[in-house]
């Protein structure tokens, strides 16, 4: 499954959430023009760092929507989605997708860096496989039972695995441009210091992981797990077949110089949290991702009211 770090982090949780659901659909099915649809007649500043916290007000803004429209997409242990759910993701995701593409596109255009206007290209492109093209699978799906059918990387070109594969340099390369010369950190929105963005990044790719994870869950199997090992985190998956249990694990490295797991709370595919921090932080900060409410600073007890 392919993953594109520079849209997911340059847009923030907003994209996380879009992401997780839209890695199942499959790429091959897609149809329609990627250029039309809404977003494309946002008013832009032509000055980058207003530019910059333009975008952002706009992916906060598309936040709740797509959070919403995304537990509804999952259905509730494990049940199949409604075709009307199915569609109105795809409504939501594209009207971020084309949205966020268009941000992209304009910030290449008023950069000063040859470099970094590249890297917005990528980004932009980055969004287009990974959200527009799903999005537009949602709308146009006809049938709830045959619509998640697996994102495989064999079914891509050549050219969009190139362009995915370039992403995560483009990420890093924007980011810390962004960070350099507007002071907004484009994993939250706004300036933070080094080891608070990383933490929000690692807890950020776990919940993307812990969510990807249950689109492939089905009632009856184990519950995903998180574990951290020598600065990886895993992500657990296990699948009864025959009475057996198959369990297969995603790992990735931490951001966080020394990061620790705070809890795993993960009850069903709408009911799940995960807080993490670094200890290597002078006073850690712990943040949590949760399937309700994304990215927010403090524990899973803290975001229950706890």
């Amino acid at each position: 499954m392919a993953t594109g770090s520079a849209a997911l982090t340059v847009l923030g949780t907003t994209i996380v959430a879009a992401l997780a659901v839209g890695a199942a659909v499959g790429v091959h099915s897609l149809v329609g023009d990627p250029d039309d649809g809404p977003g494309t007649d946002i008013a832009m500043s032509d000055d980058f760092c207003t530019l910059m916290d333009e975008m952002m007000t706009f992916a906060d803004e598309k936040s709740d929507a797509v959070t919403i429209a995304s537990v509804q997409l999952y259905g509730i242990n494990g049940e199949p989605a409604s075709l009307d759910d199915i569609h109105a993701w795809g409504e939501t995701i594209l009207e971020l997708a084309v949205g966020a593409e268009s941000y992209m596109r304009h910030a290449a255009e008023v950069v000063s860096d040859p470099i970094i206007a590249q890297a917005f290209e990528t980004s932009a492109d980055d969004i287009e496989i990974e959200l527009e093209r799903p999005a537009r699978a949602a709308i146009d799906a006809v049938a709830a039972d045959t619509y998640q059918d697996g994102m495989s990387w064999e079914d891509m070109s050549a050219e969009d695995q190139a362009i995915l594969a370039e992403a995560d340099s483009a990420e890093e390369a924007i980011s810390a441009y962004v960070l350099s010369e507007c002071g907004i950190d484009l994993s939250g929105g706004s300036s933070t210091s080094g080891v608070e963005a990383s933490v929000k990044t690692d807890v950020s790719t776990l919940g993307k992981e812990i969510a990807t994870a249950f689109v492939y869950w089905s009632e009856g199997d184990p519950l995903p797990e998180v574990s951290l090992s020598d600065g990886e985190y895993g992500v657990a998956t296990s699948s009864v077949i025959d009475g057996g249990t198959s369990v297969s694990t995603i790992h990735f490295s931490s951001e966080s110089s020394d990061p620790a797991i705070v809890e795993q709370a993960i009850v069903s595919s709408v009911d799940w949290c995960v807080s993490v921090t670094d200890n290597a932080a002078a006073s850690p900060t712990t943040y949590s991702y949760s399937a309700q409410l994304g990215l927010m600073e403090g524990t899973c007890a803290a975001l229950a009211g706890g």
